[in-house]
């Protein structure tokens, strides 16, 4: 099962120009935000293995295959934003608040 979860991710980074999958829970959030189901389970995979290695229970050998491929292991990674991503959000953002001022936090 570990194996076929990396070789998911291995080929997710290949089409996705080294990018890993995001991670947003719950799942059905990040559907209904237009994420593909599999990459979010990947993208929780990825989660798991940065939890597992930071409490110690992660296999060398497994470290080594995911730092073959260049694993981001920072512990709070949810999303490969990209700077059109961000800016297209914050707009979409700004534009909310303009229709709904009352529920701007401040």
């Amino acid at each position: 099962k570990w194996m076929e979860m990396y070789r998911k991710l291995i080929e997710y980074k290949k089409n996705h120009n080294g990018k890993e999958p995001p991670r947003i829970q719950p799942i059905k959030k990040g559907i209904g935000w237009g994420y593909k189901e599999q990459d979010l389970i990947l993208g929780d995979w990825c989660y798991k293995q940065r939890r597992s290695k930071r409490i110690g229970n992660l296999a060398k050998e497994k470290i080594d295959l995911l730092n073959k491929y260049n694993f981001d292991w920072k512990e709070d990674k949810v999303l490969n934003y990209n700077n059109e991503t961000w800016e297209k959000n914050t707009h979409l953002l700004a534009k909310f608040w303009r229709k709904n001022p009352s529920k701007r936090k401040r």
